[in-house]
């Protein structure tokens, strides 16, 4: 796989005191969020804007823009769970910034650098995604070199302070003085290992298990041999990683016609795979564009009838003004596609997948089911009509929660049932679910109970940290122990304003993505429309610029 060079470079540190009107920019992190940072800040400067900025981007990774979640020499074997159509990197808004020409979607990219993977429908490796954020961040970062002063240091930020109104960024070499801070760090609590007791406390288990990322390291056949057993914790997309990773990664061949590919080993891969979940419900297909249920002139009753929430935001009930909507949704669907549910059955289906714990059988049930609806072979049923309305109108529940759009003690509820409909909505590709299928009918992946931990080899956590678990040091812990950011008693996110500053804290620090996640309902690290404080931030940043305040 080719990977695009890094343009990047480390420069000397900016002088601890520049001309009047200059402003000192701090970017920290430089994955997608941190390029959409730049990306709407180079729409708004001008060339006339020159000397006066000056953009310090702090990214340990080889590929800005991209980041660790998308980093270009990750297995090809992992895939979005987002189809191609729905990326961009390019904020799509009026400003000068670049030429469109300049500024391609994926598609328009991926139909020049990788013409086979050029569908809309296709779910692409991340891989090839990162390379695509990265060619992003390199046309960017060359159009503010026109206007601004730019330098990459591959560095960790450990701490920010302010003092006397300034911000200071320590990493491992220094302290840097900056006027503006934006902290895009993402999945902060991020561990590289950490305690696997998946028996809760009670003596059994307490083992140290590593991470999954990066897989090219943690999961190598160095650190889990070939022939071994493996537990992985946790169901979700990122235990589907691991197992892609120790199968497939290591040179096993999925082939063949029909839903079900054929798996062939490699022999290095691990002889079991067992895979530990509380509730054992696994995340389902999510459907290619062929078998969409209806248009979107369908949905326009149903978006309506949250924009009339609106005027009640603070007093929101979920289970009495929200959760009725999305159900009426699926089941008019449904109807509408001529299978008759009504809104109690559907209602009651939900309620029948989240609550019991689900064994292995009827966990491999629902999956290969998803897999036929999502091509096609069998009709679409009540997982599917909630996925696709929770989908469809996601962008307007999220603009009625978040920023405490809920009442008191409704959040909790809330988080309940979007934990359940990210298995239903949010899944992997089916392309994904088939392969993980085959590999629990050939036993390779196989459900662990509490009774065989024990005996484990190896233990993979596959969990990731909330998003309120900041880690034990970095920069959003320590703005929390310093008291510039808090966290909603609510949601536990870091309370912010729609430009992305957080309440209280003193001017030109901005938190965005996983740290006001429950606060921001809806951080989806590629999404270019589904929220404005990025875009709000930049226009705070060039209004200070301009102002003769510095």
């Amino acid at each position: 796989m080719s990977v695009a060079p890094n343009l990047g470079a480390n420069f000397l540190d900016a002088p601890a005191v520049l001309p009047r009107r200059s402003l000192r920019l701090a970017i920290i992190g430089c994955g997608p969020r941190g390029l959409h940072c730049l990306e709407s800040l180079s729409r708004r400067l001008s060339p006339g804007d020159l000397a006066r900025l000056q953009i310090t981007i702090f990214e340990p990774t080889a590929f800005p823009g991209a980041g660790a979640v998308y980093a270009p020499d990750q297995p090809e074997a992992l895939k979005m769970n987002f189809s191609a159509g729905n990326i961009d990197a390019w904020g799509r808004t009026r400003g000068t910034g670049l030429p469109d020409s300049e500024r391609p979607s994926l598609i328009e990219w991926l139909k020049v650098h990788f013409p086979r993977h050029s569908d809309p429908d296709a779910y692409v490796p991340r891989a090839i995604v990162g390379q695509y954020l990265h060619d992003a961040y390199q046309r960017v970062r060359r159009q503010l070199q026109s206007m601004a002063i730019v330098r990459h240091h591959r560095e960790k930020v450990d701490q920010i302070r302010n003092v006397g109104g300034v911000w200071e960024v320590k990493t491992a070499a220094s302290w840097r003085a900056f006027d503006e801070v934006v902290v895009a760090t993402g999945h902060e609590g991020l561990r590289p290992s950490c305690r696997l007791s998946p028996t809760q406390g009670d003596g059994k288990t307490n083992r140290r298990g590593r991470f999954v990322y990066p897989v090219e390291s943690n999961l190598c056949r160095d650190q889990i041999v070939p022939g071994g057993t493996v537990v992985i914790r946790g169901f979700g997309l990122t235990a589907i990683d691991a197992i892609l990773s120790l199968t497939e990664g290591r040179g096993g061949r999925f082939a063949g016609q029909g839903l079900l590919p054929n798996y062939f080993p490699s022999q290095l891969e691990p002889r079991c795979i067992r895979v530990h979940s509380r509730s054992g419900r696994p995340m389902l297909a999510k459907p290619t564009r062929k078998v969409a249920a209806v248009d979107e002139t369908f949905y326009r009753r149903y978006q309506a009838e949250f924009s009339n929430l609106l005027d009640q935001r603070g007093r929101i009930h979920f289970h009495r003004q929200i959760w009725p909507i999305i159900v009426n949704a699926a089941a008019g669907m449904l109807v509408h596609r001529g299978i008759p549910r009504t809104v109690r059955e559907v209602d009651q289906w939900y309620r029948g997948w989240s609550r019991y714990r689900m064994d292995s059988a009827t966990a491999r049930r629902h999956l290969f089911q998803s897999v036929c609806v999502a091509h096609g072979t069998r009709p679409i049923d009540e997982a599917y009509a909630l996925g696709e309305a929770w989908r469809r109108l996601y962008p307007q529940m999220v603009e009625v929660v978040s920023f405490g759009g809920l009442g008191v003690g409704q959040f909790r509820s809330f988080q309940r049932v979007s934990m359940e409909m990210e298995k239903i909505a949010f899944g992997p590709p089916a392309e994904s679910v088939a392969k993980l299928v085959r590999l629990m009918k050939l036993r390779i992946v196989q459900r662990a109970e509490e009774a065989q931990l024990d005996d484990a080899g190896e233990y993979v956590d596959a969990v990731l940290a909330g998003p309120t678990e900041a880690g034990i040091s970095g920069p959003i812990r320590s703005l929390m122990d310093q008291g510039y950011v808090c966290q909603d008693a609510e949601t536990g996110g870091v309370r912010v304003e729609r430009d992305g500053s957080p309440l209280d804290a003193p001017r030109g620090l901005a938190v965005f993505g996983r740290a006001t996640e429950g606060w921001i309902v809806g951080n989806d690290t590629l999404s270019r429309t589904l929220h404005d404080q990025i875009e709000n931030w930049a226009q705070t940043v060039l209004s200070r610029l301009h102002a003769d305040i510095v």
